[in-house]
C-alpha cells in the first residue's frame, strides 16, 4: 500500500492511498469464505453450496464488501502510522478502480489546527473603564423594590391614572348593538399596558371608583375580526377598583428580602455597587478582549476544521431557540429551526472558534493555570457580591465539575487578556454608567438604522 499525506484548506490532511489490485483479490476470497458460510442457494443446504456457484452469484455483494473492507482497514493504518487523529469521520473520495489496476482513492480528515501565535504586540488599542457613583446604585435599588412591588387599592379616593391596575365591567356596542366578545364583568386591565384597543384604557384615565362612563373607539382597520375592522364602537364602563403600585421601603427588612445574607441596607448598597461596576467594566472589558484577539486572528491566520465550527454553530443555533422559548414563543411555529438557522450562524462560529484556540494557544505556551489561590479568590469575591459565607459557594463549587470548569476558563482567559495588555498600547478612557449607556445606545441605534435602510434599498 502507498499513501501519500498533505495539507488541505480548512485544517484537513489529504491522505492519497493506492492499494494493489493482488491485494482487492485477497479481500474477494476473504469474503467469499464468509458468504459461503451461510449462502443459501436453490439445490443446496445453507452453507453447503460449491464456493464458486456461491461466488458466481454473490459476485457484486463480494465485491462490495471487499472493497468497502479494503478501504476501512487502509484507512485506518495510515491514519496511525503518519500520527493523524482526526476529529470526525474521514470523508472518502475519488476512488477509482479498474481490472487488474491499482485501486486508489483520496482520504479527507479533519485535524487540529496546527498555528503559532507570534505577532503579539505593538498594536494600540482602546479600553473604557466605568465609573459607578451612588445615584446609580440608587437607580438599581429602585428597580430592586419595583420588582418587589404589590398592587394595593389606593387609600385616598383619586381618578385612575397611567400605570394604575383597574377592575373594570364593560359591555361593547355597535350601532346600539352589543357584539359577540364585547362583554366581560371583573375585568383587570392595567392602564398603559396596550392590553385594549387604542382609545379604550385613554378613556378609563380620570374615572372614579363606582362611575359609570361611555368610551368610544374605533377598531383597527386590520382588526382580526373583520366584521369590527374600522368600526366606531361605545364600551360602558363600570369601575370598581384602582390599584397602584407600592414598593416596599428601603430599609434593613428589604435586604433582608432581596437575600437573607443581606442584614443591613449598607451592605446591599455595597453589593449593588460592586455588581454594577464589575458588570459594566467586565463588558469593556471583553470589547477591548475580542478586538485584540481579532486583530491576532488577522496577523497570525490560520485555518480551522469545519467540524468544530458546526459543532460551536449548532451550539449558537440550540442557544437562539432557547431564548424563544424563553419569551413564551414556540419557535417551530415560525419555521425557525436549528438546521435553518446553523447556516447563518457558521461565520460567527469560526470566529469564536478562532478566539477560543489563540486563547488556549497562548495559555498553554505561557503555563497559565487556575491556581487554588486564584479560585480561593473568585470564591470570596463571590461572597461579597452574594452576601453567601465562603464556606457555602466553595462546597457549591467543588462538588460540581461544570462549575469549576466555568471558573478555571475565566481565571485563564483573564490571565491571557493581562499579558496581551502587557504586549500591547492600551488607551484608557474613563466613563461614567450613565453616559456609557448612552453611547451604548446611540449606536445601536445608529446599526438598527444602517441595517433598515440597507433592507430598503433596491436591488440591482
Amino acid at each position: 500500500m502507498k499513501v501519500e499525506v498533505k495539507d488541505a484548506p480548512h485544517s484537513q490532511k489529504e491522505i492519497t492511498i493506492e492499494i494493489p489490485y493482488e491485494s482487492f483479490e485477497q479481500e474477494m476470497e476473504k469474503q467469499t469464505d464468509k458468504i459461503a458460510k451461510t449462502a443459501k442457494i436453490d439445490g443446496f443446504r445453507p452453507g453447503k453450496a460449491p464456493r464458486d456457484v456461491v461466488k458466481k452469484q454473490n459476485m457484486h455483494n463480494i465485491r462490495a464488501a471487499a472493497l468497502d473492507a479494503m478501504i476501512n482497514s487502509s484507512v485506518r493504518d495510515a491514519l496511525i502510522s503518519n500520527n493523524i487523529n482526526p476529529l470526525s469521520q474521514p470523508a472518502v473520495d475519488n476512488v477509482k478502480m479498474e481490472e487488474g489496476e491499482p485501486i486508489t482513492f483520496s482520504v479527507f480528515a479533519d485535524v487540529f489546527p496546527e498555528f503559532t501565535v507570534e505577532n503579539l504586540g505593538s498594536f494600540d488599542f482602546d479600553k473604557t473603564t466605568i465609573t459607578i457613583d451612588e445615584s446609580d446604585v440608587d437607580d438599581a435599588l429602585v428597580r430592586f423594590r419595583e420588582q418587589y412591588s404589590e398592587w394595593q387599592s389606593v387609600k385616598d379616593a383619586r381618578p385612575v391614572q397611567n400605570g394604575d391596575q383597574t377592575l373594570i365591567d364593560f359591555v361593547g356596542k355597535v350601532d346600539g348593538v352589543p357584539f359577540d366578545g364585547g362583554a366581560m364583568n371583573g375585568h383587570t386591565l392595567e392602564i398603559g399596558s396596550g392590553q385594549f384597543i387604542p382609545g379604550f384604557e385613554e378613556g378609563v384615565v380620570g374615572m372614579v371608583v363606582n362611575a359609570v362612563k361611555d368610551v368610544t373607539v374605533t377598531f383597527p382597520t386590520e382588526y382580526h375580526a373583520a366584521d369590527l375592522a374600522g368600526k366606531d364602537a361605545v364600551f360602558t364602563v363600570t369601575l370598581h377598583d384602582i390599584k397602584e403600585k407600592v414598593s416596599p421601603a428601603l430599609d434593613d427588612d428589604f435586604a433582608k428580602k432581596v437575600s437573607p445574607h443581606f442584614d443591613t441596607v449598607d451592605k446591599l448598597r455595597f453589593a449593588v455597587k460592586k455588581d454594577l461596576g464589575n458588570e459594566a467594566n467586565h463588558y469593556t472589558k471583553m470589547e477591548t478582549f475580542t478586538a485584540i484577539l481579532t486583530k491576532l486572528m488577522e496577523v497570525n491566520p490560520f485555518d480551522v476544521p469545519e467540524t468544530i465550527v458546526m459543532e460551536q454553530a449548532e451550539r449558537m443555533a440550540q442557544q437562539n431557540l432557547q431564548r424563544y422559548y424563553q419569551m413564551g414563543f414556540d419557535p417551530a411555529q415560525f419555521g425557525i429551526t436549528v438546521e435553518k438557522i446553523m447556516p447563518e450562524m457558521m461565520p460567527e462560529a469560526e470566529v469564536q472558534v478562532k478566539r477560543a484556540l489563540i486563547i488556549n494557544k497562548i495559555a498553554e505556551a505561557n503555563k497559565f493555570e487556575a491556581t487554588e489561590d486564584d479560585i480561593k479568590k473568585e470564591i470570596k469575591d463571590a461572597s461579597e457580591l452574594s452576601g453567601r459565607p465562603e464556606e457555602d459557594i466553595s462546597k457549591d463549587v467543588y462538588a460540581n465539575e461544570q462549575y469549576m470548569a466555568s471558573i478555571k476558563n475565566d481565571i485563564i482567559s483573564d490571565k491571557v487578556f493581562d499579558f496581551l495588555q502587557s504586549k500591547n498600547k492600551i488607551s484608557e478612557t474613563v466613563m461614567s454608567r450613565k453616559d456609557f449607556e448612552a453611547k451604548m445606545k446611540a449606536e445601536e441605534e445608529a446599526r438598527a438604522a444602517t441595517a433598515a435602510n440597507e433592507a430598503t434599498e433596491p436591488v440591482e
